[in-house]
C-alpha cells in the first residue's frame, strides 16, 4: 500500500496539476487495472515474473498489491486534489512571506530540534534554567 499511495499521489498530482498532450491516455491506461477483471491482470503478473523468475518473492507480491490498488489511490486523490483550493497552494509557495502566528523565540515550537533533543536528554529548557 506504501508504493501505491506514493505512486498514486505523484500520478494523480501531475494527472490534476499538470499540462501536457496524451493526459487523457495517461490516465487511461492507470486506470485499465481497475476496468481489466482481476483474473487476468493477475495472471499476466504471474506470467510476467515466471519469465523473470520472482515468482514468490515479496517484490512480486508489492507489486501485484501495487497494481491492484494504484488505480483506486488515483482516483481519490485525483478527486481530492481537483477540490483543493490551489491559491492555498501559491500562498505556501510565495517567498519570504511569514506567519503571522509565528511562536515566540523562547516558545518550544520555535526550536523543535531543540526541544525534542532537550525532551529526549531531560534537559532544562532554556526558560526555566536558574542561577
Amino acid at each position: 500500500m506504501v508504493f501505491a499511495t506514493t505512486l498514486g499521489l505523484l500520478a494523480s498530482l501531475a494527472l490534476v496539476r499538470g499540462r501536457f498532450r496524451g493526459k487523457g491516455v495517461i490516465y487511461a491506461m492507470l486506470l485499465s487495472p481497475m476496468i481489466v477483471p482481476t483474473i487476468i491482470t493477475a495472471i499476466g503478473l504471474y506470467f510476467f515474473f515466471v519469465r523473470i523468475k520472482a515468482t514468490g518473492s515479496i517484490l512480486a507480491m508489492a507489486l501485484g498489491h501495487t497494481s491492484a490498488a494504484l488505480p483506486v489511490v488515483i482516483i481519490i486523490m485525483a478527486a481530492t486534489l481537483q477540490g483543493f483550493d490551489i491559491r492555498l497552494e501559491q500562498a505556501a509557495l510565495e517567498p519570504g512571506r511569514e506567519s503571522r502566528h509565528r511562536p515566540p523565540a523562547h516558545h518550544a515550537a520555535a526550536h523543535p530540534a531543540r526541544s525534542l533533543v532537550g525532551r529526549a536528554l531531560r534537559l532544562p529548557s532554556p526558560r526555566s534554567t536558574s542561577s
